[in-house]
């Protein structure tokens, strides 16, 4: 397997540190196990274990209370980083704000108060001999502000301490992080109530995109949290998967400094998918005469980096990345292995003029690493160019020859072109992608500037699902710019009768008290369905239907919140349904097409020729005050989610606003791009699929491909 494993790896150009165990037989198996890396946000398990182990002895009470002020946070892309006013919460939600969206300000205020010896100690108990956390997100990014100087490049980046794991705050070992976990789930970190809630907090993780990729079998519940640095691609966590659970940690140290690298994401799921199905294979987990575990060359043709590639494309040609013995995949019972850490060297990469810092200012601290991602500093952003006169020509050129995957992956997002043309794929290949993967889509793509558009299907009613966040955003942002509403009052929402939502204070176990500000934050940020029902209760939803009047938007409307919408998909299954689609993959298609949730002349609704519209008048700030729209692309800008819109354009030098919507078979994004040369793009992107599967990255992937297919188009791309 040693060749399968590099054939995931050659074409990052990246080395790997790989661990799993199977909590029932205890076999175990790793690549690299041994070796020390740089944990990244994985540093927080240790912090919840420390946590939790105190509720369990009585030292601390789980329900106390924080007023956290919003003065003297660590920053962050997440959570309480980014929350503009105090908010009150209690000790164990403040863990769930950490493991869920790796909440820095979170983290802090915990590691602050347990202290870094308690949390080492613990885990010398538990018998981990070289994890170690000594110190804060903050203390880590302090080290790489006074290590990477202002202007300085990737190979100063590179010799930070904070990515060495001899020098770096956080360490440990694959093997240990799999020990870590195996304890929680055998109730021997904690007492067993105290373990149950970690796995609980665990299992509550919002990101996607890493270690869920590899897993996409109906009732398969990946429990883990990610790590991210400039160079570092990790996660870790539990899979529950046939009958089977495995403990896996897997830790990928690539030569690129920068922070949207979706193939590498993409591979930390095949190389865990690599180590379970060989102990699955081992094991024996499946009955030989039904299903059997996928082979690694299954995984490989079904989870390669690129999850819209052909199963033929996947497998690469032969390399020869030589590394030492100790690094093959193989049953590491007693066998210790150490690796080196060092990358190839990389040629610099262009830097994001959006992500600039003034010559007085830091970046915000952010331990997944976008705060560095944009290394070395460039000229100064240009001027935005005077908008020519706009057009509404369909420009989409029907005779363009179809862009494969991998000529796109190598295009996007760099903002380089090599020799030759490759234009973009025409409508005609993107609907037959789209149905190749088993789902309908339409799009709708506009120059901001010159007003000239591309779409597919692009005035037909579809669901918005989440989406329709953004015109209630809008409506809350327009109502506080004339004094209607201050979002700094603050509301107290209780520990019962929420809505229910994937992420967010549905999960709190405690009531918060948070202002309007906030609760907008997290209804754009994470998708938050109780802050959205909240926020469109007190605007309205006559207010947001004259908005949407106002602007011209018959096809768009809001005529449910939250609640009332799964309420529907209960009353119409007859079941109860708390937003979670591995609820409902039992339930035949051809039913879940029934919902009313589903049918957009029921349901709140758009055209992807409308959600670009609304978008560009919010970027033009022709749909409200400036100071409105500034807000909502704020709230826009700060969403956390990599694995749709985002990953049609690698690297940083594409500034990403989106708002993602998903229910049942429903999956869609649409945001604005704004390019580093000054092009601006608003994309409505919305897709159906006919099979119910609760987790399909080939079909959020499709989303970015789709979408970076129609903004080449435009911007008529050349490389």
């Amino acid at each position: 397997m040693k060749e399968q494993v590099e054939q995931v790896l050659g074409p990052i150009g990246a080395r790997a540190w790989v661990h799993a165990v199977d909590l029932d037989s205890g076999a175990e198996v790793g690549y690299g196990s041994y070796g020390l890396v740089a944990l990244a946000s994985v540093f927080k398990v240790p912090v919840l274990v420390e946590l939790f182990r105190r509720f369990g002895d009585g030292r601390l009470a789980p329900d106390a209370r924080l007023d956290v002020p919003a003065e003297g946070r660590s920053a962050g892309p997440t959570g309480l980083s980014v929350m503009a006013d105090p908010i009150e919460l209690s000790l164990r939600d403040l863990a769930y704000w950490m493991m869920s969206v790796s909440d820095n300000a979170a983290t802090d205020i915990l590691v602050n108060l347990l202290g870094t010896d308690a949390i080492n100690a613990t885990l010398r108990e538990l018998g981990l001999t070289r994890t170690r956390v000594d110190g804060t997100c903050d203390d880590l990014y302090q080290t790489m502000y006074e290590d990477v100087p202002e202007g300085a490049g990737p190979d100063a980046l590179r010799a930070a301490r904070a990515v060495d794991p001899e020098r770096t705050q956080h360490s440990g070992t694959p093997r240990e992080i799999t020990r870590l976990l195996t304890a929680i789930w055998k109730d021997e970190a904690a007492g067993p109530a105290e373990c149950a809630e970690m796995r609980r907090i665990l299992g509550l993780q919002a990101w996607p995109h890493r270690l869920r990729a590899g897993f996409t079998e109906p009732g398969t519940r990946v429990s883990a949290k990610t790590g991210t640095l400039p160079f570092w691609r990790n996660e870790a966590g539990v899979v529950e998967v046939d009958g089977g659970r495995f403990a896996v940690a897997v830790f990928i140290r690539t030569e690129d400094h920068r922070y949207r690298q979706p193939a590498t994401d993409t591979s930390v799921g095949t190389l865990a998918r690599l180590a379970v199905d060989h102990l699955r294979s081992s094991t024996d987990h499946l009955d030989s005469s039904t299903d059997q575990p996928r082979s690694s060359a299954d995984v490989l043709r079904s989870s390669s980096t690129d999850p819209l590639r052909s199963s033929a494309d996947v497998l690469p040609s032969s390399t020869d990345h030589s590394r030492s013995s100790a690094d093959q995949l193989s049953s590491s019972a007693d066998q210790s292995r150490s690796s080196s850490d060092h990358p190839r060297s990389s040629s610099d990469q262009p830097r994001s003029d959006a992500h600039l810092r003034s010559s007085d200012e830091r970046p915000r601290s952010d331990v997944d690493g976008r705060a560095f991602a944009d290394h070395p500093r460039s000229v100064d952003t240009p001027e935005q160019p005077d908008a020519p006169e706009r057009s509404d020509t369909l420009v989409w050129s029907v005779d363009a020859p179809e862009r494969s995957s991998a000529d796109h992956l190598r295009s996007r997002g760099s903002g380089m072109r090599g020799p030759g043309v490759v234009r973009a794929a025409t409508p005609e290949a993107i609907r037959e992608r789209a149905g190749g993967l088993g789902a309908e889509i339409w799009l709708h793509a506009r120059d901001l500037d010159t007003g000239k558009s591309v779409g597919i299907g692009e005035n037909t009613p579809v669901v918005t699902a989440s989406v329709f966040k953004v015109p209630v955003a809008l409506e809350l942002a327009r109502q506080a710019a004339v004094g209607e509403i201050d979002l700094t009052q603050r509301v107290t929402v209780p520990d019962e009768g929420k809505v229910p939502s994937p992420y967010g204070l549905a999960a709190h176990r405690d009531h918060v008290v948070v202002s309007y500000h906030d609760l907008a934050q997290l209804m754009m940020v994470i998708s938050d369905n109780v802050a959205t029902d909240l926020v469109l209760d007190r605007v309205g939803k006559d207010r947001v239907a004259a908005l949407l009047a106002e602007l011209g938007l018959g096809g768009t409307a809001v005529p449910e919140n939250c609640a009332e919408i799964l309420a529907s998909v209960a009353q119409d299954l007859g079941t109860a349904y708390g937003d979670d689609e591995r609820e409902l993959t039992e339930v035949p298609p051809e039913r879940l097409r029934s919902l009313r949730a589903l049918d957009p002349a029921r349901t709140c609704r758009t055209t992807p020729e409308e959600i670009t519209r609304l978008l560009a008048g919010i970027w033009r700030e022709e749909a409200a005050a400036p100071q409105a729209c500034a807000l909502v692309r704020g709230w826009m800008g700060a969403q956390v989610w990599p694995h749709r819109l985002s990953s049609g354009f690698p690297g940083d030098d594409v500034v990403i606003s989106g708002k993602t919507g998903t229910l049942p078979l429903i999956r869609n994004e649409a945001g604005v791009l704004e390019f580093r040369d000054g092009g601006r793009y608003a994309v409505g992107v919305f897709t159906r699929a006919a099979d119910p599967t609760p987790n399909a990255p080939h079909l959020d992937a499709l989303i970015g491909w789709a979408a970076a297919e129609a903004v080449a188009q435009l911007r008529g791309e050349r490389h």
